[in-house]
């Protein structure tokens, strides 16, 4: 995995041998010990292709998670996001990789793109599902992280989300108001085919 050789990935995956549990087995990646999914090698080091043959197989659980070394838990989602792979953040997305999960600190996947400026994918996984409202331990929220770290694109790029997102909730709940009549009762605004 690590030399990103997608032939020799998908090789492996079709061997009658393979199942989804050995894919998921974990490997030490460095002197660190950690223990590491291929899934998770690949989202770390960007490798697209090999991310992309792991989850079309369906032999990679993209929410696995796993400790470092200070002992905190890190999602495959987390990871890409941490080292600004936008392309595999929105493959695990698609992948329904779950964006909310926070480790110890509090900290989500969003939380980590956005402390290091990665607008892009702060974004991505913001319209993934991620909480711009999570504060962490320290009680910074991603848009916080980014301030503190100086990340001016990052931070206006998550504020204009909040006020999108804010925005749209307050149409929605308009909408839902004008849909019940004067009683109190909601009006059928469609027929019994679902159309106007």
């Amino acid at each position: 995995v690590r030399a990103n050789f997608q032939d020799i990935v998908a090789r492996l995956l079709h061997h009658p041998g393979v199942d989804a549990e050995q894919v998921n087995q974990f490997c030490t990646a460095g002197p660190s010990q950690v223990l590491w999914s291929p899934m998770q090698l690949a989202a770390r080091e960007g490798f697209m292709s090999v991310c992309e043959v792991l989850w079309k197989e369906g032999k990679a659980d993209v929410n696995r998670q796993l400790r470092d070394e200070a002992g905190l838990t890190w999602t495959t989602l987390s990871i890409a996001a941490s080292r600004n792979h936008l392309d595999v953040c929105k493959l695990l997305l698609r992948g329904r990789a779950r964006v909310y999960p926070t480790n110890e600190d509090g900290r989500q996947a969003v939380w980590f793109a956005a402390r290091d400026g990665y607008s892009a994918v702060t974004l991505a996984l913001l319209e993934g599902g991620g909480n711009a409202a999570q504060a962490d331990v320290d009680g910074l929220t991603p848009a916080l992280a980014a301030a503190l770290y100086g990340h001016a694109d990052t931070i206006m790029k998550v504020l204009k989300w909040q006020v999108t997102e804010r925005r749209e909730l307050a149409e929605a709940e308009e909408r839902q108001k004008l849909e019940k009549d004067d009683a109190g009762i909601e009006i059928d605004v469609y027929d019994e085919d679902g159309e106007d």
